[in-house]
């Protein structure tokens, strides 16, 4: 019995102890209610532009940097779009030496060949744009298309060769389809155009063995 009277007068005293504690805790949370609290800086909330909002309500700085942010929005909108170059065709005019149909190894380049950029437009077929250029030493061209033409078809076409054994127009060779518009996701402004090719009068002599590379000419 004595035993049992001592443990219970040990928990009396931890339980005092917890209430004390309690209390304690207590009286310091009724004590930090009744304290004011201290004033922070106030963070800027105002909406851009807001209407009827003293100024006097807003931290100066914040302000500032938001009517900064708003002006540097606003210069980028309205700044004009730079300029794009123009749209560049290029191309090569061809001879087929051995009437092949396509280029081979035996093609010559043709110097001074005419061609014509034609474009159309999509739904009426009424002719929109039209531009000429001539080949140089190399059988190249080039034609700088000013403006977009996104809503027209437009093709290269081959118009007159400056060889009068190699006039012939390739009937599958005479045109390439070419688009003429920045709005391709291309950053590049130059269009390479398929080669177009003149038909040489008489083959060369050679030709049969060239085809034969192409396993053209000869018969399984």
């Amino acid at each position: 019995m004595r035993a049992m009277q001592q443990q219970f007068e040990r928990m009396n005293v931890v339980f005092n102890e917890i209430r004390d504690r309690l209390d304690r805790h207590e009286d310091r949370l009724e004590q930090l209610q009744q304290e004011p609290l201290p004033r922070h800086r106030r963070l800027d909330q105002r909406p851009h532009f807001a209407p009827n909002v003293p100024d006097d309500d807003y931290d100066d700085g914040a302000s500032n940097e938001v009517v900064s942010n708003a002006t540097r929005r606003r210069a980028r909108a309205i700044r004009p779009e730079r300029p794009r170059h123009n749209i560049v065709i290029q191309g090569r005019a061809y001879c087929d030496t051995c009437r092949a149909g396509f280029e081979t190894t035996a093609t010559t380049y043709v110097e001074g060949a005419k061609v014509k950029l034609v474009c159309t437009n999509f739904t009426s077929g009424e002719l929109t744009y039209t531009s000429e250029a001539t080949t140089d030493s190399t059988g190249t061209y080039q034609i700088s298309v000013e403006h977009d033409h996104q809503e027209e078809n437009c093709d290269i076409r081959l118009l007159k060769s400056s060889q009068s054994d190699c006039s012939e127009i390739n009937e599958g060779r005479n045109r390439a389809p070419i688009v003429v518009t920045h709005n391709v996701g291309i950053a590049s402004n130059v269009r390479y155009a398929n080669s177009l090719g003149f038909l040489k009068e008489k083959p060369l002599s050679n030709c049969g063995q060239i085809l034969m590379q192409y396993a053209l000419g000869t018969e399984d």
